[in-house]
This record gives structure tokens, C-alpha cells and sequence, in this order.
């Protein structure tokens, strides 16, 4: 029998810039809903649904954005993260937790990740129970993502550099092409891409040079 506090629990929010987006005009950002879920973690008669979990384990709160980082447990996101690593994230707990009893991972997030392609190289049967908690208003509202990006330049002087974007669309995005701003420090648009053609499963590629 597991005594209580016996094993740990790890409660995962994503901070990434992906919340602040708006799924159904006139309705909040995707992030309001993640906040609301954080004002209801703790209740003074207890009941709330943080105090129930810190009733049975060991609770360790984590946030996902530019990189996984510990967060406080009462979490103030300011969803500034300029990446989802969803996948990357869930990995580098399993590897953190190895040797330790981990119960399971509470996943709130809109489920965007900018590291998809990584899905068929984990093996997910050594990770513990992922329970996921998808905020936004409406799952079915198309997405993009930027998934990898590579620069190169060779050794020559004066010779450009490149850049590759990877990209992949998700849902239902009614649209027969997007554009690609490639923009400097200040925000101002370098060049722009427009895309047109899309791979079988929705992946894009966009090529800058400068």
C-alpha cells in the first residue's frame, strides 16, 4: 500500500506565447483559462483541486516555454515563451523523475508543439500517466506552427545567410496559403515568404537568404 505523500506528482503549465492567442473573436485568450484553473489550485476549506493532490504526493510544478524551468506553486504565467517543446518537456521530467516513483504528469496546455516531430522517437511505454487539460475555446480552430529553424552560411566573405524554416498547419485552417515575415530586432520585416504548398501531413518550408 502507498502511504500518502509517497510518490511524486508533476503539474505542468505551458507558458508559451501560443496562449495569448485568440481562438473565437470576442472571447479571452487562451491563457484566461489557464488562470482561472490556477485561482481555483488552492481553497481555505481545502477543496481545492491542488490541495487534493497535495493530500495524496509529492507535487513539483513545472513550466514549459523556451525551456522547462521549476515554478512556483502558485504559478503567475505571463505566457512569453517563444516555443512549445511539449514533447521535449515530458522527456526531460521522465529522465529528471528516472529514479524516483512519479504517479503521473498533469498537462495543461493548447496542445500546440513546436517539436511534433519528435513523437514517434519517444518511448512513451516508460513514461508515467499524462493527463492532459487542452485550454482554448475551440480545439477545431486551425493553428501554425514553427517547428525547427537551421541557419548556415559559408566561409566566404560577403556570402548570405541562409535560413530554413520548418513548419506544419493544424485543424481546420481554411486558407490556401499563409505568409513567413522574417523580421530584425526592432520588428521590422526583412522579407516574407508566401506558402502555397503543403506536404501530405501539412508541413512547410520556407527559405530566406540574406
Amino acid at each position: 500500500k502507498v502511504s500518502p505523500g509517497e510518490n511524486s506528482f508533476v503539474v505542468l503549465y505551458d507558458n508559451s506565447a501560443s496562449m495569448n492567442l485568440v481562438d473565437v473573436p470576442g472571447t479571452d485568450p487562451r491563457g484566461e483559462s489557464l488562470r482561472e484553473i490556477v485561482s481555483q489550485a488552492y481553497q481555505s476549506d481545502g477543496s481545492g483541486w491542488k490541495n487534493q493532490l497535495e493530500k495524496w504526493f509529492q507535487v513539483r510544478d513545472y513550466t514549459l516555454g523556451d525551456r522547462l524551468e521549476s515554478a512556483e506553486a502558485i504559478l503567475n504565467p505571463d505566457f512569453s515563451g517563444s516555443a512549445s517543446p511539449l514533447l521535449t518537456s515530458l522527456e526531460q521530467i521522465q529522465s529528471r523523475f528516472r529514479n524516483r516513483d512519479l504517479a503521473g504528469v498533469l498537462l495543461f496546455s493548447d496542445g500546440s508543439a513546436t517539436d511534433s516531430d519528435l513523437e514517434n522517437s519517444i518511448p512513451w511505454d516508460e513514461f508515467p500517466p499524462v493527463y492532459t487539460v487542452p485550454l482554448g475555446k475551440d480545439p477545431e480552430t486551425g493553428d501554425i506552427s514553427i517547428q525547427k529553424t537551421y541557419v548556415s552560411q559559408t566561409v566566404f566573405e560577403n556570402a548570405p545567410v541562409n535560413l530554413k524554416v520548418d513548419g506544419k498547419v493544424y485543424g481546420n485552417f481554411n486558407t490556401p496559403s499563409i505568409q513567413v515575415d522574417l523580421v530584425d530586432a526592432d520588428g521590422e520585416v526583412i522579407d516574407s515568404k508566401l506558402i502555397s504548398e503543403f506536404s501530405p501531413n501539412n508541413s512547410w518550408v520556407a527559405r530566406f537568404s540574406f
